[in-house]
């Protein structure tokens, strides 16, 4: 679906409308000015990023927002005329939610949520047209719509802030799904927990040419874990750096190099490689841990090697 410049328009004008209708005094005031100073790029923001899931075109973050509150307010009126009670809430509140429910999506002060996917492969086999951007701060959608309030100087109430943790379900993460953080086609970097946002820093630091051939998989979960996923990479990229925190020996990854091995060695143009820390007691002294202990600062070099491979 492509909005046209004046349907994109007239969203953002009924949004603030929505605004200036629903809300009085400092919090109105507060609301326009964060959603004024994001107008450019909220205005142009998709709503998702995989092209089967909820308005993944341009404009379409605004759309959304409009339907949901529309439907809420629909809903909330439906239920009074039936005799439901509505006293746990009010008005304002389901207004609000409804609102600010996606407001993680748009990014962070400094960067947009979404950015275009540069993987041909991927926009036309999996449908994914936009990619999280690997340059904002890791983070659920939820909690980032509440930094955003707070940073603005917005007050919500404990029901509002219930109702954006949970609208996407108390569990809105499947266990045993990973996550492709980052996408790449010549090496796939499987790994999880504190391991993502070393593999993210290193790839950002290494040199351009470098940046775009790494896929950063987040398992999420171990067991059960995404094989699924892992192979589907290893299928694509043909390399394979698994990277843990937890020691070399006895490490999750030898079950992950087990698996690829068996399932994917046809695919493999270079041997599974795993990254752990160290076969020794954990340090007791901080700066040993993170400079010798932990992997973190042979990645690089690893990265290149099993690219150049």
């Amino acid at each position: 679906m492509n909005l046209t410049e004046q349907q994109l328009l007239e969203n953002w004008n009924n949004l603030l409308s929505k605004i200036e209708n629903n809300f009085d005094g400092e919090r109105k005031r507060a609301l326009l000015e964060m959603y004024n100073g994001f107008a450019d790029r909220m205005m142009m923001a998709p709503a998702s990023g995989i092209e089967h899931f909820h308005n993944c075109f341009i404009g379409g973050y605004v759309d959304h927002v409009l339907r949901v509150m529309e439907c809420s307010a629909n809903l909330y009126n439906l239920w009074k005329k039936m005799g439901a009670d509505m006293s746990g809430y009010t008005t304002e509140e389901l207004a609000f939610s409804a609102l600010n429910h996606d407001l993680g999506k748009i990014g962070d002060m400094n960067h947009e949520y979404y950015v275009p996917n540069p993987s041909e492969w991927h926009r036309k086999n999996q449908g994914k047209i936009y990619n999280v951007n690997p340059d904002i701060q890791n983070m659920s959608v939820p909690h980032r719509s509440l930094w955003l309030l707070q940073e603005f100087g917005i007050k919500y109430s404990q029901n509002e802030m219930i109702a954006i943790m949970v609208h996407d379900g108390l569990y809105s993460i499947e266990i045993g799904k990973g996550s492709i953080v980052k996408e790449g086609d010549k090496l796939s970097i499987i790994t999880y927990g504190l391991g993502v946002q070393w593999a993210i820093e290193s790839v950002q630091s290494l040199p351009e040419k470098f940046q775009n051939c790494v896929e950063i998989i987040d398992l999420r979960s171990l067991i059960p874990w995404d094989k699924e996923l892992v192979l589907s990479s290893i299928q694509k990229t043909n390399r394979a750096l698994i990277l843990h925190e937890a020691t070399y020996t006895s490490g999750f990854g030898a079950e992950i190099s087990a698996t690829i091995s068996e399932y994917a060695f046809e695919h493999l143009d270079a041997p599974v490689t795993r990254l752990a820390s160290i076969d020794t007691p954990i340090p007791f002294s901080p700066d040993t841990e993170k400079n010798i202990f932990w992997p973190k600062n042979q990645l690089k070099d690893k990265i290149i090697k099993l690219i150049e491979f």
